[in-house]
């Protein structure tokens, strides 16, 4: 139930012509307070549920879930820090005819069959309430394509390059957490290199 605010306020009357009227009353406007935000929130339907039963309903290869925490819609957006391309690190684009292949496209392809022997292809990194995710899936793409690159007769390279090294390190890059440009983290890779480990307040070493 609302519960009633009051606001409280002070009128004064100012001089008009020859005559002076000086007054001041105490004047009460209820109106109802609104819910607090987390009330609020658990009343209206999150969209995302929706979007969650979509997904499953079309029964894919993955099944989408709720992550508790990511309901607000503000939060969540400040976790998409992509920022509009930088020219500068614009990655080159290329196209190619499908129908000019050698070989027809399969009817259904997953990497983590085709390459099970690179096991960064099937994981998600947390990147936190760090607006990091143009770090984080720079760096992911990074270490499965260097697993799936190295000599399939020898032991792959698995290695987990650190997002952390990009977002700390990088100054070009961006901002950090509050975003940055990933054609900028594919460059400072090829450039400076990407050292390998876990987070900060992590025990995973280098290699």
């Amino acid at each position: 139930m609302c519960k009633p605010a009051y606001l409280f306020f002070l009128i004064a009357f100012i001089p008009v012509g020859p005559q002076f009227l000086v007054a001041s009353r105490r004047v009460r406007f209820t109106f109802p307070r609104l819910p607090r935000h987390a009330d609020l929130s658990n009343e209206i339907p999150n969209p995302a549920y929706k979007m969650i039963e979509y997904i499953n309903r079309l029964n894919t290869t993955w099944k989408a879930g709720h992550n508790p925490g990511y309901d607000d819609p503000d939060y969540v957006a400040n976790l998409l820090g992509v920022r509009p391309e930088n020219s500068l690190y614009r990655l080159p684009e290329r196209t190619l005819d499908v129908n000019a292949l050698p070989t027809a496209l399969p009817e259904n392809f997953d990497a983590r069959e085709q390459w099970p022997d690179c096991p960064t292809i099937g994981e998600i990194r947390d990147q936190g309430s760090c607006g990091s995710c143009w770090a984080f899936g720079a760096v992911e793409a990074m270490s499965d394509r260097t697993c799936i690159h190295s000599p399939a007769r020898k032991p792959r390279v698995n290695v987990h390059l650190a997002a952390d090294d990009v977002l700390s390190c990088c100054k070009d890059c961006g901002a950090g957490c509050n975003g940055g440009f990933p054609g900028a983290a594919w460059s400072y890779w090829v450039h400076h290199g990407i050292v390998d480990g876990g987070h900060y307040d992590t025990d995973e070493g280098c290699m």
